[in-house]
């Protein structure tokens, strides 16, 4: 493990190996932003790789809020108030599952790990995930996630509820982090805090964030607020790949994506029932592999 400090904060990129190994490592990737994060001054291990065009595209959102800034306010105004307020599905939030070998499974976030846009929980990411994971293995699974949850509160819940040990935590979170306008530096040590939190409280293995969903395909979202929405949500999960990298037993999991309207729910912005089947199959796929390897 080799010391590395990088000076990021103003978007610029300087890398500066201590004394004792700055004639042996060469950065050999451009890879994930890191910008403005307090971690980002000090890492003990690999670097962890900047992608460039990503700075540019934090810029352009900026920008974009200055000169469009009054369209952006009335159109999300619009959007709330024509947009259906969808409920939460009816079903269990925790059980067991299956046969074989044991498996302890926390799933924890907002609206769409809540499964809004479905009626039941079982067509919702987690009874989906359920299906896929119980024809090898026994899972003992919790859901904690409700509509409206950003990444803070998020943090706020996990704090507060009783400890009980995990072997899986899969979170999906972010959106309304997007929406509610939280800076990329809130939203990196919100994610930060969250992965240490599910280790050292919950004992987690494995932590898979799932990608933040693309915002800029969202048929309730006019333009231009669909793209800028999209834009801030593609940096998001940039940001999201690069903690993911640097926390341990973290894992992003980047979700297909899908552009079929039919796969929508009803108020043009949360998975519809096949939006969750391909969602959750995935998810399980990443969580079957790593559990696999060890």
């Amino acid at each position: 493990m080799h010391k590395v400090w990088r000076d990021i904060a103003n978007t610029s990129k300087h890398y500066q190996l201590d004394e004792k190994h700055k004639k042996t490592q060469v950065i050999n990737e451009v890879f994930a932003p890191m910008t403005c994060d307090w971690r980002a001054y000090l890492i003990s291990g690999p670097v962890i790789y900047i992608f460039i065009g990503e700075v540019r595209g934090s810029m352009l959102y900026h920008i974009a809020l200055i000169l469009l800034g009054p369209v952006l306010y009335v159109q999300g105004k619009i959007v709330r108030k024509k947009t259906p307020l969808l409920p939460e599905p009816q079903g269990e939030r925790g059980g067991e599952s299956g046969n074989g070998d044991k498996l302890s499974l926390l799933i924890v976030g907002d609206s769409a790990a809540a499964g809004v846009g479905v009626d039941h929980q079982q067509d919702a990411l987690c009874g989906r995930l359920l299906d896929a994971l119980v024809s090898s293995c026994s899972v003992s699974w919790q859901l904690l996630a409700n509509s409206g949850d950003s990444s803070a509160q998020l943090l706020s819940k996990l704090a507060k509820v009783p400890a009980i040990p995990v072997d899986v935590v899969v979170i999906s979170i972010g959106v309304n982090d997007v929406t509610k306008l939280v800076s990329a530096r809130l939203w990196t040590k919100n994610l930060t805090v969250i992965a240490e939190l599910l280790r050292t409280k919950f004992s987690a293995k494995h932590i898979y964030y799932s990608s933040v969903p693309p915002m800029h395909l969202f048929p309730a979202l006019p333009q231009p607020l669909r793209w800028w929405l999209g834009l801030r949500a593609r940096q998001f999960n940039q940001i999201m790949r690069a903690v993911a990298l640097t926390e341990i037993g973290c894992t992003f999991v980047q979700t297909p994506v899908i552009i079929d309207k039919r796969f929508i729910a009803a108020d043009g912005f949360h998975p519809g029932q096949q939006a969750y089947k391909v969602w959750a199959e995935h998810v399980a796929q990443v969580i079957q592999s790593k559990e696999s390897a060890g």
